[in-house]
């Protein structure tokens, strides 16, 4: 994947988050799955982070002129928003510590079953 670092050992004191597949699907009018059309991501379950784990939570927005450029584009091709998605916006968001997960579910190394990433 290219995000994660095989660690043998992590600082005193500091645990493991969980990570959790969500997935989604695009139904048909009848109810059917659109084949082709699923997604899935790979979340770190920060909700059990201690307090002094994390200092300063903020989501990363997108800048002014980005979304002045889109509104831009759009009228100049006479397109009509109704909504709009920078779907990059947390993958360039640099980390300021370091993140400890456990191994990927369905994923698991047998050869490593203690490492963490």
């Amino acid at each position: 994947m290219g995000m994660f670092e095989e660690v043998d050992e992590i600082p005193a004191g500091q645990k493991p988050l969980g990570l959790k597949w969500v997935f989604d699907y695009k139904y048909l009018p009848d109810g059917n799955i659109i084949v082709g059309k699923e997604k899935a991501c790979l979340c770190v379950q920060g909700f059990n982070q201690h307090p002094e784990d994390f200092s300063h939570m903020a989501s990363p927005i997108a800048h002014i002129d980005s979304i002045h450029w889109a509104f831009a584009f759009a009228a100049l091709h006479n397109w009509e928003l109704n909504t709009f998605n920078f779907k990059t916006a947390f993958l360039n968001a640099p980390l300021k510590h370091n993140v400890y997960v456990k191994q990927v579910p369905t994923w698991p190394d047998t050869s490593s079953p203690h490492h963490v990433y």
